[in-house]
């Protein structure tokens, strides 16, 4: 199927940085499409994991087909990479508190790391966590459509993370 593809707007990145991600399973960070453009995720990255004790995570990105609901959410800022380009359409949102997740259409990456200790003396450099979908890009077409960031176990303890979204825009 070919994707169709209108003219580009621009490239936009959004950042959270460091907050206590949502707890379980649950999504913890989410970009969605928006109306009326096509929205194509380049990367995500997830770095700065630090629990209260050294544990794995394994990160999974998954694109869904409908908006997630409730949750406690911050609102991320979309910045534009060019003074050229437009005000984004796509939100970036974090969880501290997972919402209702929309309809799962699948995994679209997978990463397992090694989270680190809190404790500045017992701790390593925290793993960072990059899906670089260069060529093979999750695709919105609508604003109710996203792709979003959870845990596949749960964490034994509370986690601290960042996260940064970078994507471009075309008219639909």
């Amino acid at each position: 199927m070919e994707i169709p593809q209108g003219r580009f707007l621009g490239s936009y990145k959004a950042l959270a940085p460091t907050f206590a991600a949502a707890a379980g399973t649950g999504v913890f960070a989410l970009l969605e499409g928006a109306a009326n453009k096509i929205v194509k995720l380049k990367k995500i990255k997830v770095s700065g994991l630090v629990l209260t004790d050294v544990g794995y995570l394994n990160v999974v990105a998954r694109k869904y087909s409908t908006a997630a609901t409730g949750g406690t959410a911050a609102a991320l800022d979309e910045v534009p990479l060019s003074s050229a380009f437009p005000a984004a359409g796509a939100v970036g949102k974090s969880y501290t508190a997972a919402p209702t997740a929309g309809t799962a259409v699948g995994a679209v990456a997978a990463m397992t790391v090694m989270g680190q200790d809190a404790t500045a003396a017992a701790t390593g450099l925290p793993a960072t966590v990059e899906f670089d979908f260069a060529g093979e890009e999750p695709v919105l077409l609508s604003a109710i459509e996203g792709v979003g960031l959870a845990f596949a176990a749960a964490p034994a303890t509370a986690v601290t993370v960042s996260v940064e979204f970078f994507w471009d825009e075309y008219s639909n």
